[in-house]
């Protein structure tokens, strides 16, 4: 079970990962005022011996934190950048499927950064080697915070619950909602 995390402004904090809070933390924002309680789980209840609460399905910041301008740097938002394509063959592969590639080879003094990752294909990586003769189809390139986020909406999203679309703007038909009922948690 996890609980959404939105700015103050009702967006997401981040989408790729999304931005959730386990049961623990979603617990302990419940009795801290630097967040707003939006909505509730239904049926998803921490119990004790003596009482039992609600867990957040929703929560929000109460102090606006500005948008990073740039993505972080994942293995996730790199097949994000380049469509989960091999920047060396031009094929749509899995994410299990795929690896970084430096372009510049780390033992040549190429560093992990936006733009020198590469997704490559596991065969493509491995004939490419330590060499600096294959280059990629694209070069690597640092995108945005909102590049990576409105990118990310071309890929499937599984959550638990239907309202955190309403703060997601999901495509529909890439959104599948998972919900459990009469769920409790004995602490």
């Amino acid at each position: 079970m996890s609980t959404l995390l939105l700015n103050a402004d009702y967006t997401p904090m981040q989408v790729s990962p999304l931005s959730t809070l386990n049961w623990q933390e979603a617990m302990r924002v419940y009795f801290c005022d630097k967040y707003q309680i939006v909505k509730m789980h239904n049926n998803w209840k921490v119990r004790s011996a003596d009482t039992s609460w609600e867990v957040p399905s929703i929560v929000s910041v109460t102090d606006y934190q500005r948008q990073p301008t740039y993505a972080k740097l994942t293995r996730k938002n790199v097949f994000i950048r380049d469509q989960y394509r091999c920047q060396y063959c031009g094929i749509v592969f899995l994410s299990h499927e795929l690896t970084f590639d430096h372009v510049v080879p780390r033992r040549d003094g190429g560093r992990t950064t936006w733009t020198n990752i590469s997704t490559a294909c596991k065969s493509c990586n491995h004939k490419k080697g330590h060499s600096r003769d294959h280059t990629p189809m694209n070069k690597p390139w640092l995108p945005s915070f909102r590049e990576i986020y409105n990118q990310s909406k071309c890929y499937n999203l599984t959550i638990p619950d239907p309202v955190w679309n309403d703060f997601l703007q999901w495509p529909e038909e890439l959104l599948t909602v998972d919900t459990q009922k009469h769920n409790f948690i004995d602490i």
